[in-house]
């Protein structure tokens, strides 16, 4: 049975735990047990997430949680993103139809299920050729 869409599920409800949680994300070395978020593969993979993120900003998203400019101490040289959280995403964003590969969470609004569907229906299959 598909669960029926109900107000109190509303992300402006959870979004603010949501960040709460990936803030409490500990990032650094990923050679160190207690870190949660490692850096970046290579400083052009952090360039490329970073200007999705700002892309988004432009394109009228909202930044729940900014991981940009994260400096572990002893790797302030390192390539490293915090956690992101990016509200208010639409299909017509860069963000949405780039994979950013990195820790961010874009978060999108329906009215409904049926419209969460229909949104998920329009997502091009990026693995095969169009």
């Amino acid at each position: 049975m598909i669960p029926q869409y109900h107000p109190s599920l509303q992300t402006n409800t959870w979004i603010p735990d949501l960040v709460a949680a990936a803030s409490a994300l500990k990032v650094g070395s990923g050679f160190d047990p207690a870190v949660d978020v490692g850096p970046m593969i290579t400083p052009a993979a952090l360039q490329r997430a970073e200007a999705l993120i700002e892309s988004a900003v432009k394109q009228g998203a909202t930044i729940a949680l900014d991981g940009r400019g994260v400096k572990p101490e002893g790797f302030e040289n390192g390539n490293f993103l915090g956690p992101t959280v990016v509200t208010g995403v639409t299909p017509d964003m860069d963000i949405y139809k780039e994979e950013v590969f990195g820790p961010v969470l874009c978060v999108m609004e329906a009215d409904s299920l049926e419209h969460s569907i229909e949104i998920i229906n329009g997502i091009i299959n990026l693995s095969s050729p169009p």
